[in-house]
């Protein structure tokens, strides 16, 4: 059974897809130092935190092993970035990680590999986002996630903080991973951040490439974890739980959804 893959054909009619990395480290991990370098610790800490979200899918942040938290920033340019993405001690506790959150979930949610958009990545160490050095990023990332491709992890996703949309060459550079993510079996998508610059926003999910099926999800941003919403009447709930949300409001906030899931 897979929650988004369900979802995707069209025999689950209701997806809650929350990214829950970074107060899963805060709350259930005290923001232990070695959170990615740790895989049981980081692995029970998600699970923890879904057992009280009871969210279908999670996301797991695959950059952040590689380039730091944020997808990392300052200089040295492109030959930086893809000499941290060739680090093969970070691919090693990602694949760890990957395996023991596969694990601790043991079916009750789907597993997501996220990443940062090329054009965010190289933005962020002053490099400018032109075709050939996204092409070049995007490539590196299909070599990152091939080693996975025989686990059961359900998708990827580009995470852009773009708030109008990705560039038709950052589209075009891309092609290939999405390409590559459809020979893996996984569902690829992007996710992007709202008009006012929030990020999660509406998450445009593409099954098949850059055609296929598309699925908008949303609803569940800062404001509904501060409490200050009800969960939407939407199909496809999608949001990041911020990482200094109070527990007593998410938990609050996380029987909302778990009402309105059976009602």
């Amino acid at each position: 059974m897979s929650f988004l893959r369900d979802f995707l054909d069209g025999t689950r009619d209701h997806l809650v897809w929350v990214d829950l990395e970074d107060y899963a480290a805060r709350v259930f991990a005290n923001e232990a130092a070695d959170w990615r370098e740790n895989p049981t610790r980081q692995a029970g800490a998600l699970h923890m935190a879904n057992r009280v979200i009871g969210a279908g899918v999670l996301t797991l942040d695959a950059t952040a092993f590689f380039l730091g938290e944020g997808g990392g920033s300052g200089g040295g340019g492109l030959s930086t970035i893809l000499s941290a993405l060739d680090n093969t001690r970070a691919a090693g506790f990602l694949a760890e990680t990957v395996d023991a959150t596969l694990h601790a979930l043991s079916g009750s949610a789907d597993l997501v590999l996220s990443l940062d958009s090329p054009a965010d990545v190289l933005q962020r160490h002053g490099e400018a986002p032109e075709f050939d050095a996204m092409d070049d990023l995007s490539n590196c990332y299909i070599e990152l996630l091939r080693p996975l491709a025989d686990r059961s992890v359900v998708g990827v996703v580009l995470r852009s903080q773009a708030t109008d949309g990705i560039s038709e060459d950052e589209a075009e550079a891309t092609e290939p991973l999405f390409s590559a993510a459809e020979y893996f079996g996984w569902p690829a998508g992007y996710e992007t951040a709202t008009e006012s610059g929030e990020t999660p926003g509406d998450f445009a999910l593409n099954a098949s490439g850059s055609g296929g099926n598309r699925r908008i999800g949303g609803g569940l941003g800062a404001g509904f974890w501060s409490g200050n919403s009800a969960p939407p009447k939407l199909a496809f709930l999608f949001g990041r739980i911020p990482a200094d949300a109070t527990p007593e409001t998410v938990a609050a906030q996380a029987a909302r959804l778990k009402r309105g899931a059976t009602s």
